[in-house]
């Protein structure tokens, strides 16, 4: 396979420096904090590294409803497999939402909508992951974050050439803002410079991204205070 050259701005290149194997440190990454920060291209490409490098390794990539999952966080793995010249080397079954390298390595899709007849989240209960992806994770009830933190199960394997992979459980959680375990666990320890060693906050901004044409900033800003606040 040859080289690609994937350019990614400062925060991005922050939070894959966190989440790489090679920082056994941190473990769980918060990265947003405004829309157009990057962060599903961030998760989707790290979760693709992650599954080159280590044949056999397994990726979970949730958001709340299956319907967003669909049109937005899956549409930007493909663009970004694409942009990789790597769709020809994965497999995807549209019916079970599972993405398979040629190396043996795997990426379930899954909606994490909390279900009255499922509060624990059972669902998960069978299934071994290497790294989990939750895009939006501000909508994502704790409960279901603690429950995947617990399914972190394959964590060693063996390469085409022969040589062996580990890695500590590593999670990415992308989000805007919202008063709720994100801001408890993160953002206000971050503020406070209480957070925990193995957490991390990044917080990304529209005007963090290069990329980002200034008409949309400056539409943004026509918006009312609280859209405006929020994005």
């Amino acid at each position: 396979m040859g080289a690609v050259d994937i350019r990614v701005f400062s925060k991005q290149a922050q939070a894959l420096e966190y989440l790489s194997a090679n920082n056994t440190e941190v473990t769980e990454v918060l990265y947003g904090g405004g829309a157009r920060g990057g962060k599903t291209f961030l998760g989707c490409l790290w979760q693709i590294i992650r599954r080159i490098q280590m044949a056999g390794s397994v990726g979970l990539v949730c958001r709340e409803e299956s319907t967003k999952l669909k049109d937005t966080t899956i549409v930007t793995f493909f663009e970004v497999l694409s942009i990789l010249h790597l769709t020809s080397a994965v497999e995807y079954n549209a019916t079970r939402l599972i993405a398979t390298f040629s190396n043996g390595s795997m990426i379930y899709f899954r909606d994490l909508k909390f279900m009255p007849k499922d509060p624990e989240f059972d669902r998960f209960g069978s299934m071994g992951i290497t790294d989990l992806f939750i895009d939006e994770s501000q909508q994502i009830c704790e409960k279901a974050i603690s429950v995947l933190k617990g399914r972190f199960s394959v964590l060693n394997g063996k390469n085409p050439d022969g040589t062996t992979w580990h890695t500590v459980p590593k999670a990415l959680y992308t989000c805007n803002p919202k008063r709720n375990w994100i801001y408890n666990d993160f953002v206000k320890p971050a503020k406070m410079g209480t957070i925990q060693p193995y957490r991390k906050f990044i917080k990304s901004l529209p005007i963090d991204n290069p990329h980002v044409d200034q008409a949309y900033i400056e539409n943004l800003l026509k918006a009312d205070k609280i859209t405006v606040q929020r994005l």
